[in-house]
């Protein structure tokens, strides 16, 4: 989770289509969640679209 500009510049462009996921087995999935909550670049809506907007365009929950 580097500060990285072209990271950044690719997210904005389409940010319909990142999903939060981690395997590191060195961090607890907490640290990177509150990162990412605590984050001033990007939105609210960016946050919910990381964390559960953009799965729920991929599944079909009953």
């Amino acid at each position: 989770m580097r500060a990285d500009n072209v990271a950044r510049a690719l997210y904005r462009q389409n940010d319909d289509y990142f999903l939060f996921g981690t395997d590191t087995p060195w961090c607890d999935q907490t640290d990177y969640v509150q990162l990412i909550q605590k984050s001033d670049t990007l939105t609210q809506d960016q946050r919910d679209k990381l964390f559960f907007k953009n799965i729920l365009k991929l599944i079909d929950l009953p």
